[in-house]
């Protein structure tokens, strides 16, 4: 929606069981700002997790007084809500989205990053692939190209680094 583009225009090109696994085929735009979005998801979760790690370590003291533990808590989750408002405003400014007159849009935007948090926090990985052939492309589809690369293989080594975070109560 944020790209003016119908849900007509990403097309799944394959599932698999077990996780969710669906397989997209996306127009460059789309994937850069998807790409985006991940990879602020995941810096956001993977301090969210680090937060909550410790607040687990302080109840591993078994202190009498547990209350700074539950600060901690209370911090992660303000964090998590901070980081998805800014991932949110990020986007809204990059795409020139309009708050007052496009906010159907806002609106699933700030819901898809909220579920998107979520899930990675959770322990959802989300990968991509990039075709390898470049011939045919122009300058602008290249760098394009190139960028998406050099994103998904952030995304991947913070998906490897909240693996190790991952957060179960």
């Amino acid at each position: 929606m944020a790209h003016n583009l119908p849900p007509e225009e990403i097309k799944i090109v394959g599932a698999t069981k077990g996780s969710i696994v669906i397989e997209l085929a996306v127009i460059a735009q789309i994937a850069a700002t998807t790409s985006g979005i991940i990879l602020a998801a995941l810096k956001i979760a993977e301090k969210v997790l680090d937060i909550r790690k410790k607040a687990e370590e302080l109840r591993g003291l078994k202190l009498q007084n547990d209350q700074l533990a539950i600060q901690l808590e209370h911090e992660a989750d303000k964090e998590k809500e901070f980081g998805i408002e800014e991932i949110t405003k990020s986007v809204i400014t990059k795409l020139n989205l309009k708050e007052n007159g496009e906010g159907d849009k806002v609106n699933a935007l700030d819901k898809s990053v909220k579920n998107l948090v979520n899930f990675i926090e959770k322990g959802g990985v989300i990968d991509f692939v990039v075709p390898e052939d470049k011939e045919g492309l122009s300058e602008p589809a290249l760098n394009i190209h190139q960028h998406l690369r050099m994103e998904f293989q952030q995304i991947r080594q913070l998906e490897k680094k909240l693996g190790l975070l991952e957060h179960k109560p």
